[in-house]
């Protein structure tokens, strides 16, 4: 009987742990770059909360990407690379065989960045491969507010990712399933012994 249950709980853990341990949610920051402009090389275009079931972050680079909260303490932070280059390469269209690879350098481009999404955070600031504060955003308009009862808090929900209706149903329809999911090991368990 104590193995059961251990194996109930353990099974209970694996599938709940997922849940606690990674947010959907990610910062897409669109950057726009010119190294021609000395006043200002870099840009922020836009910032919006999106939702992706897969990690969004790639955590490489000479520049760094800090999230700060009210306080200016550091929630997180994210290292990039302005994507400055293009490898291209010729084709011979007679005999279809490469014959010439080089890298293209651009002055200017967008891209987009990907930062975890945090309700505390404030404020992001981008640092330089010199590590020199290069360019800050107030992100505050993504931040969590407790509003209190009413319409307002209504409102935060949908800028932050989407009716809450449709998150109670995705929540109630996920504990459903891990529901039956329980029963079912539950009477297979049973009917064993």
């Amino acid at each position: 009987m104590e193995m059961k249950r251990k194996l109930f709980f353990t099974i209970m853990l694996v599938l709940i742990l997922p849940l606690v341990v990674a947010s959907p949610f990610y910062y897409e920051i669109e950057v726009k770059y010119n190294f021609n402009d000395e006043i200002n090389p870099i840009e922020i275009l836009s910032v919006n909360v999106v939702y992706s079931q897969s990690d969004l972050v790639i955590d490489e680079g000479e520049a760094k990407l800090v999230l700060e909260d009210g306080d200016g303490e550091v929630i997180d932070d994210v290292k990039f690379f302005v994507p400055d280059q293009i490898h291209s390469e010729t084709i011979n269209e007679v005999s279809g065989e490469l014959e010439k690879g080089e890298v293209v350098y651009q002055d200017e481009g967008v891209f987009l960045l990907y930062a975890p999404y945090d309700e505390r955070a404030t404020s992001f600031i981008i640092y330089d491969i010199e590590g020199s504060e290069f360019l800050s955003k107030d992100i505050g308009e993504f931040a969590k507010v407790d509003l209190g009862e009413g319409d307002e808090e209504e409102n935060v929900m949908e800028d932050i990712g989407g009716d809450k209706s449709d998150n109670f149903w995705a929540y109630f329809l996920f504990f459903v399933i891990i529901l039956i999911v329980f029963v079912v090991i539950f009477l297979f368990l049973r009917r064993k012994s």
